[in-house]
């Protein structure tokens, strides 16, 4: 399994590369993969989150599930889609754009996040992989740890962070987060009901701009291409 080419990353995942939990993992990766199991997103893109975000630049992060186990979706970025496909939005996609135009009166139209994680959003899954057609099917296999590293390093900055966490997955990872200069935003899993649990009036977006230009960081900009 190939680490991120970012020096900043690589430095903090190649100690958990050696632990026994991500061996496990990758052997457990690998062998479905013999076995004929399509794995989302493809090798190359399991940590692109990181390739497009550098630890010490990070300024927001928001935490979900899994990725996209249908074909063509997934990216390695949490939610994103890849540019042609991008005008064919994913249910999480619309039900994301519709609290953005709620909170901050922008139209996206365009499924790839990238211009996010360029801004120093890390977009981050809590499973970083998924079988073809099996939702969660690779919950519980090791991802989880991972992810509760990174937080925990990411937590352990002096710079303050903003935290959106969506959906039950996410929302576990919040014990995690410590400091108490952060910003966490918890959130239901924008699926297509959410807009029935609140989601798409809660301004998370406009909350982090707020809690960014109080630190004297640039906001972020919302739209997407």
């Amino acid at each position: 399994m190939m680490l991120p080419n970012s020096s900043s990353w690589f430095h903090i995942l190649r100690v958990e590369y050696a632990q026994s939990y991500f061996k496990s993992m990758e052997k457990h990766i690998n062998t479905a993969i013999e076995g004929g199991a399509i794995i989302y997103p493809s090798p190359s893109q399991y940590f692109r989150a990181m390739e497009f975000t550098p630890f010490h630049h990070i300024r927001v992060v928001i935490v979900g599930g899994e990725p996209y186990h249908e074909p063509g979706r997934a990216t390695g970025l949490l939610f994103s889609i890849p540019m042609a496909q991008s005008s064919i939005l994913t249910t999480e996609l619309k039900t994301i754009f519709k609290a953005i135009k709620a909170d901050t009166k922008l139209i996206n139209t365009c499924g790839d996040l990238s211009h996010w994680a360029l801004q120093n959003v890390l977009l981050l899954p809590t499973v970083f992989t998924v079988e073809r057609g099996k939702p969660n099917s690779h919950t519980g296999i090791g991802w989880e740890i991972l992810t509760r590293r990174i937080i925990e390093h990411i937590d352990a900055k002096a710079e303050p962070t903003a935290w959106i966490l969506w959906g039950e997955a996410a929302n576990k990872m919040r014990r995690y987060i410590q400091n108490p200069a952060a910003l966490i935003l918890s959130s239901c899993y924008p699926d297509a009901r959410a807009g029935e649990k609140g989601f798409y009036f809660s301004r998370q977006f406009s909350r982090v701009n707020t809690f960014l230009m109080k630190h004297r960081y640039k906001p972020i900009d919302w739209s997407t291409l």
